[in-house]
C-alpha cells in the first residue's frame, strides 16, 4: 500500500499533543491512524465515558486489520 512506501522512505513524525503520526517527504504532507493513535483515542473515549467510537472508511487497513483490532482493544 501507498502509506507502508511513504512510512519505509520517509521519515515519521508524531503530533506531541494529538498523538497522530505524520509524514512530510519535502513536497506532500500526509496525516493517518495508526495503531498508536487509535489506543490513544480509545482511551480518550473510554476516560470520558463517550459512547464509542466511528471510522470512516476502512479500505486503507492492513490485511490482518491492524486499525480495526486497535479499535476493538482499545475498547475492552
Amino acid at each position: 500500500r501507498e502509506l507502508a512506501r511513504l512510512e519505509a522512505g520517509s521519515k515519521k513524525y508524531r503530533h506531541p499533543q494529538a498523538q497522530v503520526p505524520w509524514i512530510y517527504d519535502g513536497n506532500n504532507w500526509w496525516t493517518y491512524d495508526d495503531p498508536a493513535s487509535i489506543a490513544n483515542k480509545t482511551s480518550y473515549v473510554k476516560s470520558n465515558l463517550l459512547g464509542g467510537v466511528m471510522c470512516w472508511e476502512l479500505s486503507g487497513d492492513t490485511s490482518d486489520i491492524r486499525l480495526l483490532s486497535a479499535i476493538h482493544e482499545g475498547l475492552q
